[in-house]
């Protein structure tokens, strides 16, 4: 239920729905479960701009990690202590955190979660005005969204959702390629970019989800 809550911006709700079940976990020793919704509650703390405790929570799900060694959830903790300081305008510490959360994912073959860390690089990189970099970034997180689209087994609809929540390094990829008068490269990016926004917005909506927005704009936006 907290997902679902989350999902609908409906932070208070999903906070106690998530210390709930956090506590359960504790009881039961379920250390799994237990990093895992210390890093939701983060989530839902950073949402509302409460950074030194998102920041806190992140940290106690290191901790815990410590132990457990699954480098996908410490790649996913560390990004989202990256997100923190990149809106506290820290793009360096920003940078520095989410290129090690994307070595981890990277070997902890979660591409899933290294896309996601590929993208908030990019957004630290380009906050930098690192903009090579930051295109590397963006082309690495594209290049594996366009993998995982190729190995998927489903509908037509199921393509389509895929790419749902998964549009922003296409997005900021056209924004630095027209920055940089890329007219070619850009044509090709914005191309796909417009086909993934039509088929979306066709579709009807179901229950919302979070998509992946620019960092300054992301959660409360």
């Amino acid at each position: 239920m907290g997902d679902v809550y989350f999902a609908q911006n409906n932070n208070p709700r999903a906070l106690e729905y998530y210390q709930r079940s956090l506590k359960i976990c504790e009881k039961t020793f379920d250390k799994g479960g237990a990093t895992f919704l210390l890093n939701r509650i983060a989530e839902v703390y950073a949402a509302q701009g409460r950074y030194e405790e998102a920041d806190d929570f992140y940290r106690r799900s290191l901790k815990l990690q410590e132990e457990l060694g699954i480098k996908s959830i410490t790649a996913t903790t560390l990004n989202g202590m990256g997100n923190i300081r990149y809106r506290q305008g820290n793009y360096s510490e920003a940078a520095r955190l989410s290129a090690r959360a994307a070595e981890l994912a990277k070997e902890g073959h979660a591409p899933e979660v290294l896309w996601k860390t590929l993208t908030s690089l990019g957004e630290a990189y380009l906050a930098l005005k690192q903009v090579d970099r930051a295109q590397q970034s963006f082309d690495e997180a594209i290049t594996i969204l366009e993998k995982m689209r190729g190995q998927l087994v489903g509908s037509e609809r199921d393509q389509q959702l895929f790419f749902e929540n998964k549009t922003l390094p296409y997005v900021e990829m056209v924004g630095l390629l027209i920055a940089q008068n890329k007219e070619a490269e850009q044509h090709v990016i914005d191309r796909r970019t417009k086909q993934l926004r039509t088929r979306i917005e066709s579709e009807p909506q179901g229950p919302q989800h979070h998509a992946q927005q620019p960092r300054g704009l992301r959660h409360g936006d």
